[in-house]
């Protein structure tokens, strides 16, 4: 993506950020910390992975809202 003709890493992320785009690292890391918090129990992958959305998502619409 390019903005004006440039190249610009840091208006393409607040382009994403502000239309609600959460980086699929950002959901990886969360999704590994509630894996560990509930005990590291298997096969709730998916479900880790859609809380750890939620929680962010939910906190990208409570910064937008500031």
């Amino acid at each position: 993506m390019t903005t004006h003709g440039t190249h610009d890493p840091h208006a393409q992320a607040r382009a994403r950020s502000a239309a609600g785009f959460i980086e699929p690292e950002a959901i990886a890391h969360r999704a590994y910390e509630v894996f560990e918090e509930r005990g590291r129990g298997e096969g709730r992958e998916f479900d880790d992975w859609l809380h750890a959305e939620h929680e962010l998502r939910e906190l990208n619409n409570d910064n937008a809202s500031e």
